[in-house]
């Protein structure tokens, strides 16, 4: 194993297993893979919460039924005062 280095870094390889990496490229590796599953989960909660609301404004908007067309003021007052989905 001493002859053997470290397929990322070149450094003598101090593991078995595979992949052939040292234990500090091992820890990095672990460390992006853990930051980027955190960046995707954040990612897919912003995406769902997104979804939730743009429901949640269609329902009420489509309460008002058949009452003409809204204006930008009045459409920003009604977002404005929905509480939101819960």
């Amino acid at each position: 194993m001493a002859s053997e280095t470290c397929n990322k870094c070149g450094e003598a390889l101090d593991t078995t297993g595979y992949p052939l990496w040292c234990l500090k490229c091992r820890a990095k590796d672990k460390r992006d893979r853990d930051a980027n599953n955190k960046e995707r989960r954040e990612s897919q909660c912003w995406a769902q919460g997104v979804a939730a609301m743009r429901e949640y404004l269609a329902q009420q908007f489509s309460s008002y039924g058949t009452q003409g067309s809204f204006s930008g003021i009045e459409i920003a007052r009604v977002i404005a005062h929905c509480r939101g989905p819960e």
